[in-house]
């Protein structure tokens, strides 16, 4: 979910004219082995001359109950709350000026927390993505104007090269390798 969310902001991200995928991906993975699904996965992407994302994700390490995500910039952090599939707010800590302070003068981090509720329900935040394809279907569109089919495609081809990448089985859809990526 963590590495979803980056890639969304940097897909998103104003000086991404292109909305162009990563231009370098490195993973590592290490199956679970009941099962041999992706237990353990990090991720280091680079989107040139826009920013690098390091994303963990682990259904075998115990994470933080606190903070699902952290999301560092160049003036604040966001730290999005606990648990990741459906947060319900998050923190920004501004950081100073990249100017030191005057000798004896403490560094401050000022922290501004935003709460977001989400109704209790059954879909625990994921039934917005299903009304979303409801929605499409039944308005007979072969895309979402929310996440159209070339970010999907960029989110697919980051997931499977990661999965390449950690020796897990990856099989070629219909759709074939992303383009433009």
């Amino acid at each position: 979910m963590e590495a979803v969310w980056t890639m969304l902001l940097m897909h998103q991200h104003p000086d991404n004219k292109t909305k162009a995928g990563p231009s370098s991906i490195v993973g590592h993975m290490v199956p679970y082995e009941r099962t041999g699904v992706d237990g353990h996965s990090t991720w280091i992407l680079e989107w040139k001359n826009l920013g690098v994302a390091i994303c963990t994700a682990s259904i075998t390490t115990q994470m933080s109950t606190e903070t699902a995500a952290i999301i560092q910039l160049e003036s604040a952090e966001v730290h999005i709350d606990f648990p990741t599939h459906r947060p319900q707010g998050f923190t920004v800590i501004a950081r100073p000026s990249k100017e030191s302070p005057a000798e004896g003068d403490p560094i401050t981090h000022e922290k501004t927390h935003y709460d977001c509720p989400i109704p209790e329900t059954d879909g625990r935040g994921m039934q917005y993505q299903a009304d979303e394809v409801a929605r499409c279907i039944r308005d007979g569109k072969k895309e979402s104007e929310r996440c159209d089919l070339a970010e999907s495609r960029i989110v697919m081809h980051v997931f499977d090269e990661v999965r390449r990448q950690g020796g897990y089985p990856v099989k070629e859809g219909k759709a074939g390798p992303s383009r433009g990526l």
